[in-house]
């Protein structure tokens, strides 16, 4: 991508990237991750652009090599050969393409997309984390046929493998297309493996089962500039319109 008119620095001051349970440009909370008296709190994660620099001296991002290695244990293992979808006469098998880690897939659950931008003949990139945005609203949650996907007390949305049917209306009503199909999988393959479902769907669950342990996402920690944090909802708002101010930028996603 490149937009006329914009140098980095020109898009970072005007761009405090967010979303709640996304994205907001703000750094650290010194303090425990669920430090609020309530359990049940809603979280928000933070991802600064003005300090994410793609991991430009790693071969992969961090945070995606950080995510890959603990759902690893979970990646789809596809029965072939994978039979088409009824009525169409097509599949989604990513089983061949493990390895790619510059796009969302069933094995790749979190991406950095580098965007370039131009300023006065000047082409500059600016790097930023991809990945659910667990939204406060989810359509996907709510168009669900399968009501294969839930949202948690902390906010995180989560897809149910054990149900998930692969039919990939959650992909097609996400404004940012999330959730990744792999066929030959999932409980389609027992109910009606001919006449139902596609598969099952995959995509960030935000380490449910590390928050469970009070322990911050694989992303948030393996990030070797701290851009990414997570935090009570409340705090996380509270530094958002901080920052933003202090560089005269806005929020996205609040």
């Amino acid at each position: 991508m490149s937009e006329k008119g914009f140098s980095r620095r020109a898009f970072l001051k005007g761009t405090t990237v967010a979303g709640f349970l996304g994205a907001l440009s703000v750094t650290g909370l010194n303090k425990p991750l669920l430090a609020s008296e309530s359990k049940e709190e809603k979280l928000g994660t933070l991802i600064d652009l003005t300090k994410c620099d793609g991991c430009a001296n790693y071969e992969t991002p961090l945070c995606v090599d950080a995510c890959r290695q603990k759902n690893q244990d979970r990646f789809p293992e596809p029965v072939k050969p994978i039979k088409d979808y009824w009525p169409q006469k097509k599949h989604e098998d990513w089983s061949d393409k493990r390895d790619l880690t510059n796009r969302l897939t069933p094995y790749n659950w979190t991406f950095v997309e580098e965007v370039t931008v131009e300023h006065e003949g000047v082409e500059e990139k600016v790097f930023i984390p991809r990945r659910c945005m667990h939204c406060d609203n989810p359509t996907c949650m709510n168009l669900c046929p399968f009501s294969a996907i839930n949202k948690e007390d902390n906010g995180a949305i989560v897809i149910d493998e054990g149900i998930c049917m692969g039919g990939g209306k959650c992909r097609d009503v996400c404004p940012w297309g999330i959730p990744q199909r792999q066929a030959g999988v999932g409980l389609y393959l027992k109910v009606a493996p001919d006449l139902a479902g596609g598969g099952v769907m995959y995509k960030c669950d935000l380490c449910r089962d590390l928050l469970a342990k009070n322990q911050e996402p694989a992303c948030v920690a393996a990030c070797p500039q701290k851009a990414i944090t997570i935090g009570p909802k409340k705090e996380i708002q509270e530094l958002a319109y901080t920052k933003a101010h202090a560089i005269g930028g806005y929020i996205y996603g609040d």
